[in-house]
Parts: C-alpha cells; sequence; structure tokens
C-alpha cells in the first residue's frame, strides 16, 4: 500500500469512527429520559397528606390508630413549620427588596417599567398559586 492508500484508509477510519460515536451519542440523548426536579405541578399540602398516609398504610402498613396519632404529627409539624415561615417572612422580604432596589438602580428608566411588569407578573402568579394551594374556606 502506498502512503495515500494508508492515509486515506486512516481518514475513512476516522471519519467511520466519528461517525459511529455521533449515532451512539445522539441515540442515548434521543432515548433518555428528560429529568426535572419538579413534575411541572404542585400538589396542595391536603393532597401531599393524602399521599403520605397512603404510602405509610401501603409501605409501612400502620393500623388506623398509628394512622390518627400520625395526621396528629402532621398537624402538630404544620403549625411548627407555619410559625417559623412567620417567624423569618419579614426578613426575608426585606433580602427581596433590598434585591429588587439594586436591581432597579442598575437599569435605564424604561428598562424599569419593563422590570416592574415582570414583578407584577411574578406576584400575581405567586398570589394564584397561593390561593390554589390554601385550603377553600366554605
Amino acid at each position: 500500500m502506498t502512503r495515500s492508500h494508508l492515509s486515506l484508509s486512516m481518514y475513512a477510519a476516522l471519519i467511520f469512527g466519528g461517525g459511529i460515536a455521533v449515532g451512539a451519542l445522539s441515540d442515548r440523548l434521543w432515548t433518555s429520559a428528560p429529568v426535572a426536579a419538579t413534575t411541572g405541578r404542585s400538589i396542595s399540602p391536603e393532597e401531599w397528606r393524602r399521599q403520605y398516609l397512603a404510602e405509610m398504610r401501603e409501605r409501612v402498613h400502620i393500623t388506623d390508630e398509628q394512622a390518627n396519632r400520625l395526621n396528629a404529627i402532621l398537624d402538630e409539624s404544620r403549625v411548627l413549620y407555619n410559625q417559623v415561615k412567620e417567624k423569618y417572612r419579614p426578613e426575608m422580604k426585606a433580602i427581596h427588596d433590598s434585591q429588587v432596589a439594586k436591581v432597579k438602580l442598575l437599569l435605564e428608566p424604561e428598562q424599569r417599567e419593563n422590570y416592574q411588569k415582570v414583578l407584577d407578573e411574578r406576584a400575581a402568579k405567586a398570589k394564584e398559586a397561593a390561593e390554589a394551594a390554601s385550603p377553600t374556606k366554605k
């Protein structure tokens, strides 16, 4: 084999090998399931509790009396959690307000208007989510 034939053979092997590698990677990316931190929907605290109790009954095999005691523990934990959340809410709001003020300082006036629209939309979405997650009052 001459040198040019050897070079052509090497190039053909490299191209063929590269095609195999790209094909394998593409197949892996195409067939792999996407991973997400959330399911795209949030569940209400009542739904979470129902699922948790169902799992404890099915997998741990708790009795009805244990389920009642577990409900009491969950009620107590919810009260404590809400107390902590309320305690730190003013501090978290102050941090957020400081961030918004700093961002507004770096923006031009027309950008500030658009940024305020973004903030208003986010606040409306957060309010909707909070209303959807809170138990309905009858």
